[in-house]
């Protein structure tokens, strides 16, 4: 079953695979997408993002034009 994970799926032509067998495949595929994601948000350079974002958008914030009074 892991390498049919790796297969055509073109059920027009070629071999023919269960629809079943086709489900599994799609959520093997999406289990390891996850474990990939989670791994990366583990890590704590990942976790300190928004914060980073956060300090750049504060420094990076247009000043407001000082206005004098009307005179």
């Amino acid at each position: 079953m892991a390498n049919a994970r790796w297969a055509d799926w073109d059920l027009g032509k070629g071999p023919i695979y269960s629809w079943d067998a086709i489900h599994a495949a799609l959520l093997m595929d999406i289990r390891d997408r996850l474990t990939q994601l989670k791994t990366i948000f583990e890590c704590p350079n990942a976790q300190d993002i928004p914060r980073q974002l956060r300090a750049i958008n504060r420094n990076t914030r247009r000043r407001r034009k000082v206005t004098r009074g009307h005179q």
